[in-house]
């Protein structure tokens, strides 16, 4: 795994999460994550569905509070009806 791989996943999500949800224990996949031990295939493809799936949800929350943010700053025709 390379350094900002392996930045943007610590960033991206706490690994116990991670872990619980491919079916690890933390340390364990510490040890991958930081190139000391080298996984199954099928754990290794379990761990890159799963922090694929993260960063989705996380870019997606990111893309919908955008989007909130850009409907309160849309303009209402009651802007141009108000005088300040």
């Amino acid at each position: 795994m390379t350094k900002e791989k392996r930045q943007q996943l610590k960033a991206m999500a706490r690994l116990n999460i991670l872990a619980e949800k491919v079916g690890t224990d933390a340390p364990y996949l510490s040890r991958i994550i930081n190139n000391q031990v080298r996984p199954s295939v099928d754990l290794a493809e379990r761990i890159a569905i799963t922090a694929n799936q993260m960063l989705f949800a996380q870019k997606l929350a990111e893309i919908l509070e955008l989007a909130d943010l850009i409907i309160e700053e849309q303009f209402t025709a009651q802007d141009f009806l108000e005088k300040d």
